[in-house]
């Protein structure tokens, strides 16, 4: 599921982070352990990582324009959202921000 124009507050509504600190961070992106504050089964305790990416930087760092980077993420998101394979981490829910992050 993709939600545009989301904001902040609506990410961490429905994943809040358990921890202050990342479980890891790179050259564009940070990944937290979140909890799945939505899920619809009984699992109240269904955790989850949550990759957030600057896309501001993302570009920076990458020779591309802004068309040809909306394309290759729609591109990524519709991929990652059709793959189920047990031996692949699925993507749960997505969240293109107008402040230039995208949530995985």
């Amino acid at each position: 599921e993709v939600h545009w124009n989301a904001t902040t507050a609506d990410v961490d509504a429905r994943w809040p982070k358990l921890s202050d600190t990342p479980l890891g961070t790179g050259g564009f992106a940070t990944v937290w352990r979140v909890r799945d504050a939505g899920s619809k089964d009984n699992d109240k305790d269904k955790h989850a990582a949550l990759k957030v990416v600057d896309v501001p930087i993302l570009r920076q760092r990458k020779t591309i324009d802004a068309v040809q980077l909306a394309k290759d993420v729609r591109r990524e998101l519709d991929i990652s959202i059709a793959l189920r394979h047990p031996n692949i981490t699925c993507l749960l829910a997505s969240y293109v921000e107008s402040n230039g992050k995208l949530s995985l």
